[in-house]
Formats: structure tokens, sequence, C-alpha cells
């Protein structure tokens, strides 16, 4: 037979003998009934020595670095591999992290994790509590005032020729003390106000990260953490209020 011939026959034998030890290896049945999974990425796994049963208790963000790091796969092999677990595979970590998030409606609906959600929500509520306390603010200063005010002048218009001096000293303490109210309240108004800022832009923040398709999710998850965990939502704001009391 001609050299040719040798060498159609020998690549033949290879694509055989590649065919066979594929249909032996335990990870076939996953690539078998999954089209877009393709047998050089397989031959990759096999090189690495990933396993089926690795595949499976492997959370997904660590299975994410593995593969691209250790097996040399590309983005595009690693989603549709963690794809092909999370959606077909219930006994898979990938599958139960999945199944065990939330959903939220933004500019489309978006699966978060637990911690994520979570945060969003103490977020939002926050953000209600503080709005009602800044809300009460004016209407509060404003009755205290007038209460006051009231009651001095009943009394002391009783009293008016014998103790005008001392009715004009306390109207300007009270005066002095309303205005050193007000500027206090002021004061609390301002740190509220930032303070919603401050939760309103992270909330912000963790929408567009969410919406944002491109963005690894576990990069995602810890970006939105981080921000959060940098912001008090009762201590620091509490005791800040309180040293204006």
């Amino acid at each position: 037979s001609s050299p040719n011939n040798a060498t159609a026959d020998t690549a033949v034998v290879t694509q055989k003998a590649r065919r066979d030890s594929f249909s032996k290896h335990p990870l076939n049945t996953l690539f078998e009934t999954h089209n877009e999974l393709q047998i050089e990425w397989y031959i990759l796994l096999e090189q690495a020595g990933v396993d089926y049963d690795f595949l499976l208790a492997t959370p997904t963000a660590d299975l994410q670095q593995i593969l691209q790091e250790h097996c040399k796969l590309d983005e595009s092999a690693t989603q549709s591999i963690i794809s092909a677990l999370s959606t077909h595979v219930p006994d898979s970590m990938a599958y139960k992290e999945v199944s065990n998030a939330k959903v939220i409606t933004g500019a489309r609906a978006t699966v978060i994790s637990n911690e994520e959600y979570d945060v969003l929500a103490a977020v939002k509520s926050e953000i209600a509590r503080v709005e009602k306390h800044l809300q009460s603010l004016p209407q509060s200063l404003q009755e205290n005032v007038q209460t006051t005010e009231q009651c001095i002048r009943g009394e002391f218009d009783k009293l008016l020729t014998v103790v005008e001096q001392q009715k004009k000293a306390l109207l300007s303490d009270l005066q002095q003390i309303a205005e050193t109210k007000h500027n206090k309240l002021t004061q609390q108004e301002t740190i509220l106000k930032q303070r919603i800022q401050t939760l309103k832009n992270l909330e912000r923040n963790a929408q567009i990260m969410i919406d944002d398709e491109s963005m690894d999710l576990e990069q995602r998850k810890r970006k939105i953490l981080d921000e959060a965990q940098q912001i008090s939502t009762d201590n620091l704001l509490e005791e800040e209020l309180r040293l204006l009391t």
C-alpha cells in the first residue's frame, strides 16, 4: 500500500481508539447527552485527572477556576460544562446552588445567591426606616416649639406686670434652645440623607452588576458583599444620632 493509505489507516485507528477511550470513561454519559460538550474538553479533563465525581462535588466558583487554570479550558468551554451540570445533573453542587438561589427582577430576571438577596433586602428595609425617621423631623420640631411657647405665654400673661423681665428672659432662653435643637436636627437630617444616598448607591451598583451578564458571578457576589460590609446598618448611625440628641 502507498504511504498516503498508511497514514489514513493510522488516523482511523487513532480516532477509533479515542472513541473507545471516551465511551469507557465515567464522563461519557454527560458528554454523549449534551451535543455542546466537545470530546476535546473531555480529553483535557481526563488528562488533568478531573473525573465525574469531582465535577459533581465541587462548588461552581471553585469548579470554574479549576477548569480554566488546571484543565486549560477556555471561558466558553467552562461555562458550557457548568451549565450542563447546573441544568441537568441534580446530584451536582452546581445544580443545587441554582436550585437554592433566589430570582429578582431588575432590567431582566436574574438568579442571585441567598447572600446577595439578603443584602439587597436589608438595604431596602434600612432605606424605608431612615426615610420614615427623616420625614418625622420637621413636624416634631415645630410641635415641640409651639407647645412650649404656648405654655410659657399662658402662664406669664397672668403675671405680666410683676414678672415681665423674667418672661422675656425665659422666651429668650427658649429661642436659644429651639435654635440649638434646630441645629442638631439639621445635622441629623444631613446624616440621614447621606445614609439614604449611600444605601441607594449600593442598591444601584448592585443592580447594575446583577444586570451585567458578562460579569463573573462569584466576583459579583464578593463585590456586593464587600460593599455592603463597609456600610454599618445600625450601630454607627444610631451612635451619631444619639450624640446629637
